[in-house]
């Protein structure tokens, strides 16, 4: 196994792990914000709000990847979305469950547009679309896995899920 071949090995177990970690709250979220009494739209105001963090910042870090190393950008990013679960965990109100989840959204989005910078920079042209097309293959099956495994966790407890997540950050 050369050398370039083992670095993306590395870098789409990596990204397994990310997607596992990432999608382990999703099956409790609903029960989450049950639990605090809120409206039942909130689930989709927490959603919609990290997609507009994905949105408004994902140009911001395409940028920032052009002037230091992508691989700084994916562990900033992955420790920012951690630290972001962590506010979404504990939240009690719904300013507090919008900002999380648009803090997770500048982070979510930071960590994607980094992995695809990382894979293009890596790779050779004739390579460049089987690993993309391998990472995205890797990024629904491990999804997947998180959204199983939050939801037996979850069975057990609400907050035993987040805290699993946010360790795996």
């Amino acid at each position: 196994m050369n050398k370039m071949t083992r670095s993306m090995l590395i870098f789409h177990l990596i990204t397994m792990l990310q997607s596992i970690a990432n999608n382990m709250a999703h099956p409790v979220t609903p029960a989450f914000i049950h639990s605090l009494e809120l409206s039942d739209s909130m689930f989709g105001i927490a959603y919609a709000s990290m997609s507009l963090g994905i949105f408004l910042f994902s140009l911001f870090w395409g940028e920032l990847s052009s002037r230091i190393k992508k691989s700084t950008i994916l562990l900033i990013t992955l420790l920012g979305y951690g630290f972001a679960q962590y506010l979404f965990m504990t939240s009690l109100t719904e300013i507090q469950i919008i900002s999380a989840r648009v803090l997770a959204g500048f982070f979510t989005g930071g960590f994607q547009v980094a992995q695809l910078n990382y894979l293009v920079s890596q790779n050779k042209a004739r390579d460049r679309g089987y690993q993309l097309t391998l990472n995205g293959m890797f990024i629904i099956a491990s999804s997947t896995v998180g959204y199983f495994i939050g939801g037996l966790v979850g069975d057990t407890s609400i907050f035993l899920a987040f805290q699993i997540q946010i360790v795996m950050c």
